[in-house]
């Protein structure tokens, strides 16, 4: 299966809002790919070694906790910037990175109402 640049690092996704990304649709889209991949043996992803739909797996429930905590932190009364720095997914998968959340969690923040 391939998966391109969804799946291709250990991250937050690089959330394209300008061109209509969404981080709350990539949580929902990642769930989707995870139950279309069904037999699927490995996956081919952009900038990555070869994954398994255990990986994808993995990721969805990384987007999905960080959504979650996004969430939680808006109703809270926190910012943005505040919430960005005291999620922490590392114990939702084993070698993620920060590098890209701070600017996933301004795009959800923008999105949620």
């Amino acid at each position: 299966m391939q998966t391109g640049d969804m799946f291709a690092w250990k991250d937050a996704p690089l959330l394209d809002k300008a061109n209509g990304g969404s981080g709350v649709e990539y949580a929902a889209t990642v769930r989707k790919a995870v139950a279309a991949a069904g037999n699927v043996d490995q996956l081919i992803v952009g900038h990555s070694p070869l994954r398994t739909v255990a990986d994808l797996a993995g990721i969805r429930g990384v987007m999905d906790d960080l959504v979650n905590d996004v969430k939680k932190a808006k109703a809270a009364g926190k910012s943005a910037k505040d919430a960005a720095d005291a999620i922490d997914l590392t114990a939702s998968i084993q070698g993620y990175k920060k590098e890209r959340q701070a600017a996933a969690v301004q795009v959800i923040y923008d999105e949620l109402k």
